[in-house]
């Protein structure tokens, strides 16, 4: 889906919200790359301090597979998740189209709407409580340009889904939801595309 909307928005700017290990931001990335859109680049937005609930829920660390996907290396007792994502985005060579901001998503929407900046694409990755991916949604709709697609995964995650279903009915759009099959795992895409009446 990434590779999709690339090529079909072009984008000059995307905005990850969420961005943990920065697998999607360099995914990204390498698709700008490919399309050489020279000016084309990534905001990529977390605090990079961890949902709780990654690191003290025995029902995560029961499950091999995601305790070490969501276990960021530490030093003296502390995270070093902001660490690995700067070294994951140099290996990949995605440096000078990359640029982190070290935020909560209200805030660095808050510096968006003061500098009056839009973004082609949004894609909603923080955290999956209803509240918060309803608000993460209420933010950022704002900030896409006309033409431009607001997208995030794990639809089937019930919290998710609800925040969806309720900002889509309240904005009255119109959903599209596409399922994937990858080498971590199956999903479901959400995504809605920000009409010229939107």
């Amino acid at each position: 889906l990434i590779r999709a909307i690339v090529e079909a928005i072009r984008p000059t700017l995307v905005v990850e919200v969420g961005v943990f290990k920065g697998w999607t931001t360099i995914a990204f990335a390498d698709e700008m790359a490919r399309l050489g859109l020279e000016s084309s680049f990534v905001v990529s937005i977390d605090t990079w301090l961890l949902d709780l609930r990654f690191t003290w829920s025995k029902q995560q660390k029961q499950q091999q597979q995601l305790r070490s996907y969501f276990t960021p290396p530490a030093i003296a007792g502390g995270a070093q998740a902001y660490a690995q994502f700067l070294h994951n985005v140099q290996a990949a060579g995605q440096q000078a189209r990359v640029i982190p901001m070290q935020s909560s998503t209200s805030n660095a929407a808050h510096a968006f709407y003061s500098h009056r900046w839009q973004a082609d694409v949004v894609y909603v990755d923080a955290s999956h409580s209803s509240v918060e991916v309803f608000m993460d949604m209420e933010y950022w709709w704002q900030l896409v340009r006309c033409g431009g697609v607001l997208f995030g995964d794990d639809i089937r995650v019930p919290s998710v889904r609800v925040a969806v279903s309720a900002f889509v009915r309240k904005h009255r759009l119109k959903l599209e939801t596409k399922e994937f099959r990858g080498t971590k795992g199956e999903g479901g895409f959400w995504l809605l595309e920000k009409s010229g009446a939107a």
